[in-house]
């Protein structure tokens, strides 16, 4: 599965906003294919990770297995639970997979369907 990084850029700049830090991991085939993307995320003042990495106990435990694993979602997803649980003051945010994707991802559903077939190119 890959992740475009929509969601750590949305994070990491409404943390911003708000004066919170950030922290994201991310999954290491997709944090390497997107420089772009995690400059952003970096620019927004969010702390980007490769996941797995070296920052959680899982995130060594699979790199000790294997130093050039590409990561997955799973293993971010634990990565972050774990980083939440024990820095204090930290919340743990999940921005795919669950439930509340599906209402994005309708309203650009929505939005498309009103958009005027004469403003686009064919």
């Amino acid at each position: 599965m890959r992740q475009a990084g929509q969601w750590g850029i949305a994070l990491a700049y409404a943390a911003s906003l708000q004066g919170l830090k950030s922290v994201i991991f991310w999954v290491r085939s997709v944090y390497d294919w997107k420089p772009d993307r995690r400059a952003l995320m970096q620019m927004y003042g969010g702390t980007v990770f490769a996941s797995p990495s070296p920052e959680t106990l899982v995130g060594r435990e699979i790199l000790e297995k294997n130093p050039n694993h590409v990561g997955r979602l799973g293993i971010a997803v634990s990565e972050g639970l774990e980083y939440a649980e024990k820095n204090p003051g930290y919340a743990y945010c999940l921005g795919s997979v669950l439930n509340h994707v599906l209402i994005h991802q309708s309203i650009i559903g929505l939005e498309t369907e009103t958009v005027r077939p004469d403003r686009c190119e064919a």
